[in-house]
């Protein structure tokens, strides 16, 4: 488990935390997906997705041009 100190050092790395409660909708829909990159201003290409279930992060991410 990372320390609790260490794991707000993580933030530096992340541009967006993106709820689905707030955008309204959820992975794997591309909408989730669409919110994150219209949030950051990056094109999907360019956007790398990490996330920690296959078939929603992965598959959602893909299917609109993310790396995974």
């Amino acid at each position: 488990m990372i320390a609790h100190n260490n794991m707000f050092s993580l933030f530096i790395w992340i541009d967006a935390i993106i709820i689905s409660s707030k955008v309204g909708h959820e992975k794997p829909n591309a909408e989730i997906f669409k919110a994150a990159l219209n949030q950051v201003g990056v094109e999907a290409g360019k956007a790398v997705h990490v996330g920690d279930d296959q078939e929603a992060d992965k598959g959602g991410a893909n299917g609109i041009g993310i790396d995974c």
